[in-house]
């Protein structure tokens, strides 16, 4: 139990004694238990003061004498300073609850009215506590980073984006999210994209990273490429950097390219009979730039493409898949995040998976991780923290002094193998395990 505890139990205990010894004292004494209450109450106070004076003198010779050192060692002065205080407004707390113990036994306070002053006693000086440690907390931040999402908060791919940057920003960056949610509303980009820009202005960022197509032509384009000077790093870019005017002279980042052709030989690793292909994906921004890697790299891809299916409905890609099972072997699923059926109902690629290998019946494989937790066969994925990581150590760079343009665009590099066991057993499989060695095994996500 705290100290400060212990003493209010044991003053409470005092008082109640002295009720019942002391009860006759009448009016005169309770204007004195009430004096001596304030008494106690004054000197906690005043301790505690003494207690922060003593950490902010602290602070300023550890601020003074680590100067040269930046903000780093500015931030840990303050660290040492409010444990200063913090030790002293215990200290404080403690000594001002044992002065009223001493001065209600005096005068007999009744020892419910001294453990409710002692309480609100306790309570400012906690109160003042928290509010020093929230101060330590922003200068313990080097910088204010924004980061503004293609999507919804709730998709897979943000959530991965989101992990990497916060590997190296967590502690180091104040960070402030902003999601579009272009997936489900593409219409209601640009009212958030102005949202995102009045955020940008308010909260004056050192910083930003924007993830993905639609946040490069929503929002950074229009609002800050070449006209703030905060460093700005993209991610997840589908199209080719020049179609923004990237690299410029305060953006830089990372295009990213699906391991599209890798797939399609893992699959053929594990099904040898897989000649023929098709590329699945919702007609979209991103999913155009998509297409277009596609078209330029098909050339290459080890299984011949036999058509590009781009959806406007649910239903539509029903319909095609199920068209689709006696011209292909397989199918590459790209993401239908966010298409709609003919009333309107907005879809995520976990529902819509299961259903269109229901209608497809062979192989879907695909390019991200939860793709194929849903229920896609295969993938050499690309990963959303590989590409956050990457953006978030770019943008450190810049923050920390390093011209944009010595920051070059850069390309996504990881790939790792993934298996879905439950689809590779409905297929009735049983591939080589030299197919097997090194992939990532995993079964349907559960619903």
């Amino acid at each position: 139990m705290p100290e400060y505890e212990q003493e209010l139990l044991k003053q409470e205990s005092h008082g109640a004694a002295a009720i019942l010894s002391r009860s006759a004292c009448g009016t005169f004494c309770r204007f004195f238990r009430l004096v001596s209450g304030g008494v106690g109450f004054g000197l906690g106070r005043a301790s505690a003061e003494r207690g922060r004076k003593a950490s902010w003198y602290a602070f300023q010779r550890e601020a003074l004498e680590r100067g040269g050192r930046g903000a780093v060692g500015i931030a840990e002065s303050a660290r040492c300073g409010v444990g200063m205080a913090e030790s002293g407004i215990k200290r404080a707390s403690v000594e001002g609850l044992r002065e009223m113990n001493t001065r209600s036994r005096n005068f007999a306070m009744p020892g419910r009215l001294a453990t409710a002053m002692g309480l609100a006693a306790a309570f400012v000086l906690w109160c003042a506590v928290a509010l020093a440690t929230t101060a330590v907390s922003a200068a313990a931040s080097e910088f204010k980073v924004l980061i503004v999402m293609s999507y919804d908060e709730q998709y897979a791919w943000e959530q991965e984006i989101k992990e990497g940057i916060e590997e190296l920003l967590e502690g180091v960056c104040e960070t402030r999210y902003v999601y579009l949610d272009t997936k489900r509303d593409l219409a209601g980009g640009e009212e958030k994209s102005k949202a995102a820009y009045r955020i940008f202005e308010e909260f004056g960022p050192d910083g930003v990273i924007a993830a993905d197509d639609n946040a490069q032509s929503m929002f950074v384009v229009p609002y800050l490429k070449d006209k703030v000077d905060a460093p700005v790093v993209f991610c997840g870019v589908n199209a080719e950097a020049k179609a923004y005017g990237y690299p410029s002279k305060n953006v830089t980042g990372i295009v990213e390219r699906l391991h599209i052709g890798k797939t399609i030989a893992f699959a053929q690793q594990l099904i040898p009979s897989i000649k023929t292909i098709a590329l699945v994906l919702k007609d979209s921004p991103s999913g155009k730039a998509v297409y277009e890697q596609y078209r330029n790299e098909q050339n290459k891809y080890p299984a011949k493409t036999v058509g590009f299916i781009t959806p406007n409905t649910l239903e539509e890609a029903l319909e095609a898949v199920e068209n689709l099972k006696d011209k292909t072997d397989a199918i590459f699923y790209e993401t239908m995040e966010g298409i709609r059926d003919k009333t309107g109902r907005v879809y995520t690629d976990r529902e819509v998976i299961p259903l269109l290998r229901e209608k497809y019946g062979k192989p879907i494989v695909a390019n991200n991780l939860y793709h194929v937790e849903y229920g896609a066969f295969c993938a050499v994925i690309k990963t959303g923290q590989e590409q956050g990581r990457k953006a978030a150590e770019m943008l450190l760079s810049a923050m920390r002094g390093t011209p944009v343009s010595q920051i070059p665009v850069v390309g996504n590099r990881e790939g790792k193998r993934v298996i879905n066991l439950n689809v590779m057993r409905s297929l009735g499989v049983l591939p080589a395990s030299t197919a097997l060695s090194g992939a990532k095994l995993v079964g349907i996500e559960q619903q």
